[in-house]
């Protein structure tokens, strides 16, 4: 009879799980303790591993922000106080729209410590059919005799990147000059925009650098943009605020107010002895139609709560008084003394 041959099962190839990539660093995360605002246009996609070689060759080198500008784009960059700021659409330099943003636009430059700390303000560029968003998680500390030319950002901060208008499920890569250094590649997304958290290396020196991001247009041309930043020392750190309200016309210190005044007080004393510290009160008076400007008021109050802090054994030496002025609102919330505690490293 016919010899029938075995029947060989069908082999099943082994499944390979998928890779994970791995999970992109939030914004904000490393070098500061503040987390900056969403990055316009809404971003979607990830950033790739910073191991990875860059993806796109760095546009032209920056010339000195110093340099006289030639150029209409250079120009107009200059007249938009960011003289050094070039901006390339399909290879070629291109005038943007320059607006300059900020994470709170009501707070004042204080002076900590011999520096200036004031919120963290970025860059927005438009261009003809794209648009880029910079941000810094931090300004640094600026000495008052330094003199910064674009946007400033904290030592080993991090600066938030984001744009749209750019060719789908292509990469952009970051640049930090003027060596270059290499900081990463970002995705971008099947709509054409992309969002990327750059982390400033801890070898950076502090004064005046450029920030470049460069990708493709959707026609697959070079686009990207440099700007001007300027790293400052890191920032004396908040160790505590408190607001002290007061009833109209009033400099006297509610009962209320004096055990959050305690709390503060404990907390400025906590500090080591290797850190700096200083401490602001700051004093506001509501407008009013009679007297629009209560500058004499405004300074009792900060004097008031001076005198509780020093009753509680704050050394006064350590301690500033501002008079604030009025505030912009007509409200009962305008009466009142911010009082903001810092450190810093005595090393820093």
């Amino acid at each position: 009879p016919p010899v029938t041959p075995p029947v060989t099962p069908p082999v099943t190839p082994p499944v390979t799980p998928p890779v994970t990539p791995p999970t992109p660093k939030a914004p904000g995360e490393t070098g500061s303790k503040e987390t900056p605002r969403e990055v316009k246009p809404g971003p979607k996609a990830e950033p790739l591993n910073k191991d990875e070689p860059p993806s796109n060759k760095p546009l032209p080198a920056p010339e000195d922000s110093n340099k006289p500008p030639t150029t209409e784009s250079e120009k107009a960059a200059a007249k938009a106080g960011v003289p050094g700021l070039v901006a390339y659409n399909n290879g070629v330099a291109e005038t943007v729209e320059i607006t300059f943003t900020t994470t709170d636009s009501n707070k004042k430059q204080t002076t900590v410590l011999g520096t200036a700390v004031e919120a963290p303000k970025g860059i927005d560029l438009k261009g003809s059919n794209w648009a880029m968003s910079f941000l810094p998680s931090s300004a640094g500390a600026l000495k008052p005799t330094e003199k910064p030319v674009g946007m400033q950002v904290e030592e080993k901060g991090v600066v938030t990147t984001g744009g749209s208008g750019f060719k789908p499920d292509s990469t952009v890569s970051v640049y930090l000059y003027s060596d270059p250094v290499f900081l990463g590649n970002a995705k971008v997304s099947a709509d054409g925009t992309f969002r990327f958290g750059a982390d400033l290396p801890d070898y950076v020196a502090l004064g005046q650098h450029h920030f470049q991001v460069v990708g493709e247009s959707p026609a697959g041309n070079p686009l990207g943009a440099t700007i001007p930043i300027y790293v400052n020392k890191r920032a004396p750190e908040l160790v505590g605020e408190v607001k002290v309200y007061f009833d109209l016309s009033s400099p006297v210190v509610k009962t209320s107010f004096v055990k959050a005044l305690k709390v503060l007080a404990s907390k400025i004393k906590a500090i080591p002895n290797s850190y700096n510290t200083a401490v602001i009160s700051i004093g506001y008076e509501q407008p009013t139609k009679r007297s629009p400007k209560k500058t004499i008021l405004s300074k009792q109050r900060a004097d008031a709560v001076v005198k509780i802090l020093v009753g509680f054994g704050i050394p006064k030496k350590i301690i500033k008084t501002v008079a604030g002025g009025t505030l912009a609102a007509n409200k009962p919330t305008s009466r009142l003394t911010d009082v903001l505690a810092y450190k810093q490293p005595k090393d820093n």
